[in-house]
């Protein structure tokens, strides 16, 4: 198991959907993202945990990519959502990952 409880099986990844942040308008309405678990219009995730890999025709075992701590892009509309402990996830196979974010660059 990993540090969530949840362990993936062959090629799926369990991924934490980044909530948009809240927006004002120029008036100072203040306009929140959203009352949907997952939020609609992000596509950036961080993942949680990865299975073992895709199971190959000849037998073996393609390993994942992907790793605990990445963050990832991925479509609007995949995958499948589930409460655990009380928090919303979302398992989606790696896929259906569209692309790794390289970490942010601390300056200098």
């Amino acid at each position: 198991m990993d540090s969530i409880g949840v362990a993936p099986l062959f090629d799926r990844i369990v991924i934490d959907p980044q909530a948009l942040p809240e927006k004002s308008t120029s008036g100072k309405l203040h306009l929140p993202a959203g009352r949907s678990t997952r939020p609609k219009d992000s596509r950036e995730a961080i993942v949680l945990a990865v299975g073992p890999g895709r199971p190959m025709k000849n037998g073996t075992v393609k390993p994942m990519e992907l790793r605990p701590g990445d963050r990832i892009l991925y479509p609007e509309h995949t995958g499948s959502d589930f409460d655990w402990n009380g928090k919303t996830y979302l398992m989606i196979t790696e896929q259906d990952a569209l692309a790794l974010l390289e970490h942010e660059q601390a300056s200098t």
